[in-house]
């Protein structure tokens, strides 16, 4: 009867040995969950800022772009301006020419 009751104090206490590591491996997993959590709101925040500050830049680069395509077209217009001024001397030069010619 007595090692009935040694073999049962024995896997009594084996079973607890074993639950406590249960309940330790457990509480460790928790830890680092709770860490992995904190992490991934850390990485969740700051791929918000990041996303905030790509459309913020792409704000500024479609602004650029629309200031951009402005002045181009007011070179063109200063361009043809040019052109036409330069056409119309042109042709009073050689207005002028033929009337010294004249002469």
């Amino acid at each position: 009867a007595t090692d009935s009751v040694k073999r049962q104090k024995m896997e009594t206490d084996s079973i607890d040995n074993e639950l406590k590591q249960k309940e330790t491996e457990l509480h460790y997993l928790k830890k680092l969950l709770q860490k992995e959590e904190k992490q991934n709101q850390t990485l969740e925040a700051l791929v918000k800022a990041k996303k905030r500050e790509i459309k913020e830049l792409k704000e500024k680069l479609d602004k650029s772009n629309e200031k951009l395509k402005q002045k181009k077209q007011e070179v063109a217009q200063l361009r043809d301006k040019l052109i036409e001024s330069s056409n119309e001397l042109q042709q009073k030069q050689k207005r002028m020419n033929s009337l010294e010619a004249e002469r």
